[in-house]
């Protein structure tokens, strides 16, 4: 039901048929300051998503240790449950796994909008989904909703393996749905964040499937151990921020940096610091007017000189605040009926 709702609605909103595309652009200069003319790209259309090998491919490749390119289609495949994909760098594509191909999803389905695929140290590749596991089938309270989604490992030959399945715990304070992937961090363990649930509340939470909880930072390690170290909305009014959609990004210096949707000081999100301990530390609150994320956000990039870089989907000086916030909330209620 979920997988089938959100299909109808990208299809709908889409501006075209197309599926989507893999494409190459090759430099010939990168000097930073050359003059225009020195430099030179070259586009090359590698492949077309069709739907039997996938479509909507929201998320970037990302290379695995055999040079080749793993990604993920969100949808489609032969189950419609989305795609796992290898790209050669002369643009050979392959399904190497197809999601829902397991009776009632229980392998997942509807594959991450943010993120990456997480390149672990033996080559293969962590993922998430945000639909199906085995919460899909075992009565609880995700079945009605196609259940709440998986965390997986995937080789590069293709074979899956579910690690976790979100709302595994009671009240399904584990999390009760995850849009972005999970990160690799300095210490070899995974990280991401759901939007919902954990051990707080608030009026404005909206996050999840069930409406309830303000969200998560969670700790996956390679064996299989899942830790939640950090339930936002933790401070009064929710000054530590509330509904983290956004992954997160493994600084250099060893601690997760993330994006809160909501709460901080003005109400319109935070930037946070969070140790792989469980300490949060907000760096910045935002006020709309420089911007806010009112869903999710491409995670934030460390530059060489030790900067995060990043943008919003809201917010700024040219308004648009307030028609940001209600589509966020509205593809959120999109997901969940």
């Amino acid at each position: 039901m979920f997988r089938n709702s959100v299909s109808r609605s990208r299809r709908a909103n889409s501006r075209s048929s197309s599926m989507g595309l893999i494409f190459c652009l090759a430099l010939t200069s990168y000097a930073q300051d050359a003059p225009p003319a020195v430099h030179s790209a070259k586009f090359a259309l590698l492949d077309n998503f069709t739907g039997s090998n996938g479509f909507y491919p929201y998320i970037s490749p990302t290379q695995g240790m055999d040079g080749n390119l793993y990604g993920l289609a969100l949808f489609g495949g032969l189950y419609g449950g989305g795609v796992f994909y290898q790209l050669t760098p002369s643009g050979t594509m392959t399904s190497l796994y197809n999601f829902c191909s397991q009776p009632s999803c229980t392998d997942g389905s509807f594959l991450a909008e943010g993120g990456t695929l997480a390149l672990n140290a033996d080559g293969s590749f962590y993922g998430t989904t945000a639909s199906g596991g085995a919460s899909a089938a075992n009565g609880g309270p995700c079945t009605p909703y196609g259940g709440c989604g998986t965390i997986f490992q995937v080789t590069p030959g293709g074979s899956l393996n579910t690690v976790y399945n979100f709302c595994s715990q009671p009240n399904c304070v584990d999390g009760d749905v995850i849009y972005s992937g999970v990160v690799r961090g300095t210490d070899g363990n995974f990280y991401g964040t759901t939007p919902g649930q954990g051990a707080n509340t608030g009026p404005n939470c909206f996050g999840g499937f069930f409406g309830v909880g303000c969200g998560t930072v969670f700790q996956l390690t390679p064996q299989g151990q899942f830790t939640t170290i950090y339930s936002l909305c933790a401070l009064a009014n929710c000054a530590d921020g509330y509904s983290p959609y956004t992954g997160l990004t493994a600084g250099a210096d060893g601690n997760l940096y993330g994006i809160a949707s909501g709460g901080g000081a003005n109400g319109d999100g935070t930037i946070f610091k969070l140790t792989p301990g469980g300490r949060l530390t907000t760096l910045h609150s935002f006020n709309g007017t420089d911007g806010f994320c009112g869903f999710i956000c491409a995670s934030m990039i460390q530059a060489a000189d030790g900067s995060f870089y990043g943008v919003t989907n809201g917010g700024g000086t040219n308004g648009g605040r307030n028609q940001r916030r209600r589509h966020g909330l509205q593809d959120q209620l999109d997901r969940q009926f």
